[in-house]
């Protein structure tokens, strides 16, 4: 009974961080996943380079004795990266297994904001528009609310590399 309880309660959660960007038609972005869909959250995590990665890729990582590469969302979306003030946060987060004897699925690193929030659903939002951003393949949806916009990512077509170095 706990279990099913507590399941719920993750369920309607979600994670909810500001980009990393400067503000877009002059509202602040933001990202909303689902709490269900982050492994970890790390203050600090060492972040080696990758010679000749597209700018989206910030370079690789070991998180629980995997490499991981760390993805930018800002340079895949193609937002104006600024700098921080206060050192960033480092999320893992996961996609469902894919397959090819993956039961645990995809695993990155996102390099996060840290002034992180778990919020419970539902949030007060409207939905924008299509042509929000020119990669529409990478978002799931774009949602307007009281502080700026919420952007739903795609992982699963981040973490494949889904068409973002042609963008």
């Amino acid at each position: 009974m706990a279990k099913d309880v507590l399941a719920a309660t993750t369920y309607r959660r979600v994670i909810v961080f500001p980009a990393l960007s400067h503000k877009f038609k002059g509202k602040q972005v933001h990202f909303l996943f689902s709490a269900l869909k982050v492994a970890d959250i790390l203050q600090e995590l060492l972040v080696q380079p990758v010679p000749l990665s597209p700018p989206f890729l910030e370079g690789i990582a070991e998180w629980r004795d995997r490499i991981l590469p760390v993805i930018s969302l800002e340079q895949c979306l193609g937002l104006q990266v600024k700098s921080l003030r206060q050192p960033p946060r480092s999320m893992v987060v996961r996609i469902a297994g894919t397959g090819g004897g993956n039961a645990n699925g995809l695993h990155g690193v996102l390099r996060v904001a840290p002034n992180i929030q778990m919020l419970s659903l539902p949030i007060e939002c409207t939905p924008v528009s299509s042509g929000w951003m020119s990669h529409e393949h990478l978002i799931r949806g774009v949602y307007e609310w009281k502080r700026g916009f919420l952007v739903v990512v795609h992982m699963e077509n981040i973490l494949k590399g889904e068409k973002l170095a042609d963008k």
